[in-house]
């Protein structure tokens, strides 16, 4: 007889193994993985979609000109005001929503003709708290006036956000003299 003959049936000829348990196991971490793919896939694709409506929205900007593209990229983040063409830059809205989005930053970007100009300031330190003033020109920096303002509206903004925070909390802030907000 041939030698594979003495030892058994070649490996060829061998009856199949059954399924064990751990197939059913690997299916069932297979389907698992699937899933998770999915899912991934499905957040990838909102982004994608975002990402393609930001595209549009910029395409549509660059067509009706160079003056709305940079609209449009002072909107999507304050910091491209710095690269602004100065005809544009000059635009006290488009300035201060960038000042409002930065949260008073942005006022150190605006040209000398707003940062030195007493009611554009106040207008920022208003949509700001009182933020900003650092980015004013320095006449206006060491005014009395302006920066008794912009306390004031930090003081208002600190309240508040203490109010908000002690009703997240479920307390009530403490009130200190004069019936403000205090430790």
């Amino acid at each position: 007889p041939p030698p594979s003959a003495a030892h058994g049936p070649t490996a060829a000829h061998r009856p199949l193994a059954r399924p064990t348990g751990r197939v059913g196991g690997m299916n069932k971490a297979s389907d698992q993985a699937r899933a998770d793919v999915a899912r991934r896939a499905e957040k990838h694709k909102e982004k994608m979609e975002k990402l393609r409506g930001h595209h549009a929205e910029m395409q549509s900007a660059i067509l009706q000109g160079e003056d709305e593209f940079w609209r449009y990229a002072v909107a999507g983040d304050w910091r491209a005001l710095a690269q602004v063409p100065a005809d544009v830059q000059v635009d006290p809205d488009l300035v201060l929503e960038a000042v409002r989005r930065s949260a008073g930053a942005a006022l150190a970007l605006a040209p000398a003709g707003l940062r030195g100009d007493r009611g554009f300031v106040l207008r920022a330190l208003e949509a700001t708290g009182g933020r900003g003033l650092p980015g004013a020109a320095e006449e206006l920096r060491t005014d009395p006036q302006l920066i008794q303002r912009a306390t004031q509206l930090r003081q208002r903004l600190a309240t508040q956000q203490l109010a908000a925070a002690a009703a997240r909390s479920g307390r009530s802030p403490r009130r200190g003299p004069g019936g403000g907000v205090g430790r």
